[in-house]
């Protein structure tokens, strides 16, 4: 398991979050664990567009 890999689901527990292979590529893939979290699902090969994309709905569910 990679540090990146590791920092990602230390930040976002409420998503499971693991990188598959497939031949030459990589992506990660992060699935919500409770079904009211948004968004439901993210695959990206790059790991700060997985960051963005989940810190993005953290910062809009705080907004009162």
């Amino acid at each position: 398991m990679t540090d990146v890999l590791l920092g990602l689901q230390r930040d976002f527990p409420g998503y499971r979050i693991w990188q598959e292979s497939h031949g030459e590529r990589k992506r990660f893939v992060a699935r919500r664990i409770v079904a009211s979290t948004r968004p439901h699902s993210v695959v990206t090969a790059d790991p700060d567009e997985l960051r963005d994309a989940l810190s993005a709905q953290n910062d809009l569910e705080q907004v009162p």
